[in-house]
């Protein structure tokens, strides 16, 4: 034997094992991809289902959900941790509303730790509101932070043409509407000042008047602000944690 033919045989084999690690590696990690992947595509739809039990909507009604983190461990555990979610044209007893939320610790079976939701509604839709609940006006536009409204009242025996300014707040759970300024047959006052003025006929132009809500959302949603922006009253409610698994929760509220 030739010591060339000694030396070849006496080469150790090339190892292959870093190669196949590899290659498990890679192959996991696709999976695991895919699994997110499909989680993904999944777990929205559960929610919106959830969501649209809880709001009373249509099977068909759309609803855009966002998970944030990675969605497959939040399916395993059954528990996502933070959810987005928004729908146009929600109607809620006689209002129709753009609505966007989030929940908090959203359990599969429709339980939440604890959810928010955010409604616009429009000039007319409060205009149709605040009639209900004698107040004067008629007609409503929004802007710097107030709701101004005008119309007519009758005093001492004149109809006599009324533009106020007014305040929004949450009040016992309603939307509550107060004057700030009022301007009655073209003198301009205070509320104050028409209460010099008037006596007690201010309150018919001065209030407060409350707006009920509650019986146009569902028992399980609970007004907490209110806050004008150029276009709308944007409406925010908190959503009991159960509202997706009681119907009593789910059912229309009233204003007794």
């Amino acid at each position: 034997m030739t010591a060339d033919a000694t030396l070849a045989g006496a080469r150790p084999k090339r190892r292959r094992w870093p190669w196949a690690l590899a290659a498990v590696v890679v192959i996991i990690v696709a999976i695991v991809v895919a699994a997110e992947l499909i989680a993904r595509a999944i777990v929205p739809g559960i929610v919106a289902d959830k969501l649209r039990t809880a709001l009373a909507l249509p099977a068909d009604h759309p609803v855009q959900v966002e998970v944030d983190g990675w969605a497959l461990p939040q399916v395993i555990a059954q528990r996502l941790d933070h959810v987005a979610a928004s729908s146009d044209g929600v109607t809620l007893g006689s209002l129709t509303a753009d609505v966007s939320g989030t929940a908090e610790g959203v359990q599969f079976d429709g339980a939440m730790e604890s959810a928010r939701i955010s409604a616009d509604i429009s000039a007319d839709q409060i205009l149709g509101l605040v009639a209900t609940a004698g107040v004067p006006l008629e007609d409503v536009s929004f802007g710097d932070g107030v709701v101004t409204g005008t119309g007519a009242v009758s005093l001492f025996g004149q109809r006599v043409p009324l533009s106020v300014t007014l305040a929004p707040a949450v009040a016992d759970g309603d939307l509550q509407l107060t004057a700030e300024s009022v301007d009655v047959g073209g003198l301009t006052l205070t509320a104050d000042g028409v209460r010099e003025r008037f006596g007690a006929l201010a309150d018919t132009v001065t209030g407060p008047w409350p707006v009920c809500l509650r019986g146009q959302l569902p028992a399980g949603v609970h007004l907490t602000a209110v806050a004008v922006s150029p276009d709308t009253l944007v409406a925010t409610a908190d959503l009991d944690g159960r509202i997706a698994l009681d119907p009593s929760l789910q059912a229309t509220g009233t204003c007794d």
